[in-house]
C-alpha cells in the first residue's frame, strides 16, 4: 500500500513530466514499482490525428510501444474497456483465463509473449481532443488486482488529467510555433523579430542572407548594428518607440539604411509584434518588435521546380521568369543563357500564357508576393516538421 509521502512524492513527479515529457517513463516506473505490478504504460490517443502513442512506459519493450503506435493500439481491448468508463474509476478488465477463451488473438499477439495474467486501468483524461488513459499489468504470481492498488490509482488521476491538460496546451503551442516559423521562413522579405532588450530572437532564411551580405546591417552578439553608429541610434531608437507604445498594432514609418557602397539604402519597416503569452521560449516574445529588411539589390531564390509544379512551366521557362523577378532585360537573359533574344521572346509569351498575364511586371509581381522559396526553416533547433507526441517525450521542457 502506498503510504501518504510517496504518494505527493509521485504528484510531484507527475507534474514535472507535464513539463519534461521525457520523464514520463519514470513516472509510470515508480507507480508500478509502487503499486507491485509488472508492467504498465501511459497511452494518448489524439482525435484529430487518430494516432495512438506510448507517452510514458515501463517493463514494455521498444518494439511494443513502435508497435503499438503502428497499429496495435486500435487493436487493445484494454484501450476500449478503459475509455468506456467513468475518468478516475480504477478497475480490472481482463484476466489471461477470460482473455485466451473471449479475444484469442489479443492473448496470444499480446498478453502470452509479455507474461501478462492480469490487466486493469483507468480513464485519466478525456476530450474531443485528447483521451488518456493507463493500463497496469499483472504476472500470474503477483496476482489479480484489489482495492489496496486501484485506491491510490484513483488519487493520483486528477493529477494526471490535469498534468496531461498542460501538456496537451505545450503541444499545441509547439505546433503553433512549428506552422508561424515555417510560414515565416517563405516570405520574401527578411523578417527579424528581437526581443524587449533588442536582441534578436527569430531570423527567416531571407533575413539571415541579407545580415550575411549587406554592409548596411548585421548582428553582433545577437545586436543589430548599422554601418554607422548615427543609424544604429535611429534603429534602436525606433525599436524603443514601439516597445513602448500602448497600441497593439503600432508601426514605424521606416529607415533607409546606408553604407558607401550600396546606391540604394536597405529599406526597413517596424511594427509591434507581441505574444499572448509571456513565455520567453516562445517564438514570438511577450514584448517584441518585428522588422522587416528589403534588399532591392538581392537575387530572389526561387525554385524552379516550384514554378513547374504551379504552372507547369519548363525548366527554362521557370530560369527566364525568375531572372525577369530579378531585374534583367530580354536581351541580358538570352546573354547569359547563351540563346537568341527571339528564344528568350517566345519563352516569355509561354510564361504569360501559363502564368495568366500579359506583362513583365505582373511576373515580378506574382514572384516577390507569392511562397516560392523553399529555403529550410531557421528557428533555433527546432524539428522542420510538426512535432508529434513522440517527439515531444524527446523535447526539453524550455522548447515549447
Amino acid at each position: 500500500m502506498m503510504d501518504s509521502q510517496q504518494l505527493l512524492d509521485i504528484v510531484g513527479e507527475i507534474y514535472e513530466a507535464s513539463l519534461d515529457p521525457r520523464r514520463w517513463d519514470e513516472v509510470v516506473a515508480t507507480l508500478c514499482q509502487l503499486l507491485d505490478v509488472k508492467s504498465g504504460a501511459l497511452l494518448v490517443h489524439d482525435q484529430e490525428t487518430g494516432s495512438h502513442s506510448v507517452v510514458g512506459g515501463y517493463g514494455i519493450n521498444a518494439i511494443t510501444k513502435a508497435s503499438y503506435s503502428l497499429g496495435l493500439g486500435k487493436l487493445d481491448i484494454g484501450w476500449k474497456a478503459v475509455i468506456g468508463r467513468a475518468e478516475g474509476e480504477a478497475f480490472q478488465f481482463a484476466s489471461h483465463e477470460e482473455t485466451k477463451h473471449q479475444h484469442p488473438f489479443y492473448y496470444h499477439m499480446l498478453m502470452k509473449p509479455l507474461n501478462i495474467h492480469y490487466m486493469g486501468g483507468i480513464c485519466i483524461y478525456n476530450s474531443p481532443e485528447w483521451r488518456v488513459a493507463l493500463g497496469l499489468h499483472r504476472d500470474l504470481q503477483q496476482g489479480a488486482f484489489d482495492e489496496q492498488t486501484f485506491a491510490p490509482l484513483e488519487a493520483l488521476a486528477p493529477h494526471f488529467a490535469r498534468a496531461m491538460r498542460i501538456q496537451k496546451e505545450f503541444h499545441r503551442l509547439r505546433v503553433e510555433n512549428f506552422r508561424l516559423a515555417n510560414a515565416l521562413s517563405k516570405v520574401m522579405l527578411g523578417i527579424v523579430i528581437v526581443n524587449e532588450a533588442r536582441r534578436i530572437v527569430y531570423t527567416n532564411p531571407i533575413a539571415d542572407m541579407i545580415l550575411s551580405q549587406h554592409p548596411a546591417l548585421n548582428r553582433r552578439s545577437d545586436l543589430l548594428l548599422a554601418y554607422n553608429q548615427a543609424e544604429t541610434a535611429q534603429l534602436n531608437n525606433a525599436i524603443d518607440a514601439l516597445l513602448q507604445a500602448d497600441h497593439p498594432a503600432a508601426h514605424h514609418p521606416g529607415l533607409g539604411l546606408t553604407h558607401p557602397e550600396k546606391l540604394t539604402p536597405l529599406a526597413v519597416i517596424l511594427n509591434k509584434a507581441n505574444a499572448s503569452h509571456a513565455r520567453e521560449d516562445l517564438l514570438l516574445p511577450a514584448h517584441g518588435v518585428a522588422i522587416y529588411l528589403t534588399d532591392p539589390d538581392m537575387a530572389i531564390n526561387i525554385s524552379p521546380d516550384t514554378l513547374n509544379r504551379i504552372y507547369a512551366l519548363t525548366p527554362a521557362e521557370s530560369r527566364v521568369a525568375i531572372q525577369i523577378a530579378n531585374g534583367l532585360s530580354v536581351k541580358e537573359i538570352a546573354a547569359d543563357n547563351q540563346v537568341s533574344v527571339l528564344t528568350v521572346r517566345t519563352q516569355l509569351r509561354n510564361v504569360f500564357e501559363k502564368m495568366g498575364v500579359n506583362r513583365q511586371q505582373d511576373i515580378v509581381k506574382i514572384l516577390l508576393s507569392g511562397s516560392f522559396n523553399q529555403p529550410e526553416p531557421h528557428h533555433h533547433g527546432k524539428t522542420s516538421h510538426p512535432p508529434s507526441l513522440a517527439e515531444d517525450r524527446q523535447l526539453d521542457k524550455s522548447v515549447v
